[in-house]
């Protein structure tokens, strides 16, 4: 499924590119600012995660029931992530700007595992001679 693939790509490439980024601006401006810019992306990233698992808990086909205790633990989890945001905006272990920047490395990364993510081919069902409407 890409979908999947290109969200996997995504949180991966969000956690490599917030660590990175953390590192380079943890060399040049501070430690403080570096740690918080990796921590918005590892927030991004797992917020992602939350978001999919919860989705795909949520929305299923017709046919099939939906798993009303997944899609509660789900709900739990996109709530613990809510709280988990709101106490490092207000307690503020790390600069609110730094840790903004993390979050937008998900963009990004977004934008780059879509370019380097593959479509699967599709295959169409074989015809029969009788199915040509010509």
């Amino acid at each position: 499924m890409t979908d999947r693939r290109l969200l996997r790509r995504t949180q991966w490439w969000t956690l490599g590119g917030g660590f990175a980024v953390g590192v380079v601006v943890a060399l040049i401006a501070s430690l403080q600012h570096g740690l918080g810019v990796a921590v918005g992306s590892v927030w991004a990233a797992l917020n992602l995660r939350v978001m999919e698992g919860l989705i795909m808990a949520a929305l299923v086909p017709r046919d099939r029931p939906r798993d009303l205790r997944a899609v509660f633990i789900w709900s739990i989890l996109k709530l613990g992530v809510y709280v988990l945001a709101v106490w490092l905006l207000v307690v503020a272990p790390f600069p609110v700007v730094g840790m903004a920047q993390g979050l937008t490395i998900m963009l990004a990364a977004l934008v780059l595992a879509g370019l380097t993510t593959r479509p699967e081919t599709v295959r169409e069902s074989p015809r029969r001679g009788d199915d040509d409407c010509a």
